[in-house]
Order: C-alpha cells, then structure tokens, then sequence
C-alpha cells in the first residue's frame, strides 16, 4: 500500500514576535515594514502561472523527497535568508534540518523565488532584512508534538536522573527536528551544552531565544557569552507561517 505523505508548510508572520500579522512595526520612532512577497507580477516570464502568495508557490513547486520518505525523515525544516534592498534573495541558511535531501530541496524551491519579493523598509528606505521560512514535512498520521514530548522527557530523564549529557543531547536534538521553536526544548539543550563546556553551542541556543523574543536567556548570555562566542541576530527578523497539504 502506497503511503500518503503530507506536506504541511508552516508560515510565521510577525515582527520580534509570532502569531501577530504585522505589516508595519513602530519601534522607538523607527517605523519598519517587513519584505513582501508579491508574486510573479514581478517576473515577465512566457507561460508562467500566476503566483500571488508564497502558499501558491511552494504548494506548486515543492515536493517530498523520495530517499526521505522512504527513511521516514520527517520534521519541521527551518531556513532563514535575507531580502536585499534591490528585492533579490541572499545570505540562505539552514536553521533546521532534517536531512540534507529536505535541505536542498527547500532551497531549490525558495531560491526560484528570487525576484519575486519587494524589500523591507525603514523609515520609508529599502534595506536588508532577514526572513525565515519553517517547513513541516509530515508522513500520515505522525503527530510531531507526541514525538517531540516523548523526545523530550527521555533527554531530560537522561540528564537529571541517570547523568547521561551526551544520550540527553541527541535526545534533544531529535526532539528539536520536530518542534524547533519550543522555547523549553532549547532552553534545556542550551543548559546541557553549558554543563558539557559546550560554551560556544549555548551561546548560539541562547541567541536564538533572545532573537525569538524569549527572555529565559537574558542572565545567561550576560554572564557567559563573551564576544567572541555571540551570534549575530538581524534586528529585522520576520518569522512566516503557512499551511500546505498534499
């Protein structure tokens, strides 16, 4: 029996915050307006379909990976990739993998976007800002969060009972293919990799929260992130939310 694959594409819309849909944000007299994604109106391409929304365009071009599929990869892909003043695409990072065939083909579908979008503004000037795209891939039936949860109380149970750090981590690590924006789930594994001496890898998990807009990492970077250990978070960063089936 042939399985049926679903192809969920989660979408966040918001600026510094999910959950809101903000086309504009006024922040201390800056008024900032994320990119926009407009479509092929921009590309005077022959016979080329008329796409409207970022939904039209990956639920047309994007497809589950056969090898997979067949080895069950399944998880939420995160990419994050910049929107140039001019409106081309740039700077594309994988956030969030789950296996190097849902990675390529991602990009292969986001980077066909270049062209189609109209730059961020900042106080009516077009500049560079960062966007990310979360991507669920789902075979039937898979429950990601039951997964994750599971996941996640054997990593914690490996780490607070049975001191295992490294069975704990990839516990973790497992857990954050399926939920990668649980602010829990990465706060603990930031605290794991501190306990290991994995200063530097905390410090990217700490990040990260602060740029979610969490304040569970605020004490933690102050006291161990040193510059050299920082990450650089885009102050403009617009999270997309999105849902495709097939």
């Amino acid at each position: 029996m042939k399985t049926t694959v679903f192809l969920a594409v989660l979408l966040f819309l918001g600026l510094f915050t999910f959950g809101q849909d903000l086309r504009t944000n006024t922040l201390e007299g800056v008024n900032v307006t994320p990119p926009t994604f407009i479509g092929s109106e921009a590309v005077e391409l022959i016979k080329m379909r008329n796409y409207t929304t970022l939904n039209d365009f990956f639920t047309d071009k994007i497809r589950y990976p056969e090898e997979s599929e067949k080895r069950l990869r399944e998880g939420t892909e995160i990419i994050q990739f910049t929107v140039l003043p001019n409106g081309s695409l740039d700077d594309f990072q994988v956030i969030n993998s789950i296996s190097e065939e849902i990675d390529d083909e991602v990009l292969r579908v986001l980077k066909k976007t270049d062209g189609m979008w109209k730059p961020g503004y900042n106080n009516a000037i077009p500049v560079a800002m960062t966007k990310e795209v979360a991507i669920a891939f789902r075979i039937e039936n898979s429950d990601h969060l039951y997964v994750a949860q599971r996941l996640f109380k054997r990593g914690m149970k490996s780490h607070i009972i049975k001191n295992k750090n490294k069975r704990a981590l990839r516990l973790l690590n497992r857990a954050m293919v399926y939920k990668p924006y649980s602010e829990p789930l990465i706060f603990q594994r930031s605290l794991i990799h501190q306990k290991m001496g994995n200063t530097q890898d905390a410090c990217k998990d700490w990040n990260r929260l602060k740029a979610l807009g969490s304040s569970l990492s605020d004490a933690y970077l102050s006291k161990f992130c040193e510059a050299e250990y920082a990450v650089n978070i885009p102050a403009d960063t617009e999270y997309i939310i999105f849902d495709i089936r097939k």
